[in-house]
């Protein structure tokens, strides 16, 4: 009776490692795409920020700054995911 309970914990603390062992790979493999989409928010809030205080002044010089760090802001939430850097 004992052995077979002591068997079966055995079995179940192997299930229970392996699948440990995967949710850690996924968390980091999610740590890793982090990073980059966190940039890409930062970056494209402030190009929205820039085009609304070009909108509000009417000039489109501010506007053409706000485009740049969009393109940054479109960069890094492409490498979030693809993460080619």
């Amino acid at each position: 009776m004992a052995e077979t309970k002591i068997n079966k914990y055995e079995k179940e603390k192997t299930e229970i490692q392996l699948n440990a062992r995967r949710l850690e790979t996924q968390r980091d493999e999610a740590q890793r795409h982090a990073q980059p989409f966190g940039l890409a928010v930062i970056f494209l809030q402030v190009a929205i920020l820039v085009s609304s205080i070009a909108g509000l002044l009417q000039r489109k010089i501010i506007w053409y700054a706000s485009l740049p760090i969009g393109a940054l802001g479109l960069f890094y939430f492409t490498n979030g995911f693809i993460l080619f850097i």
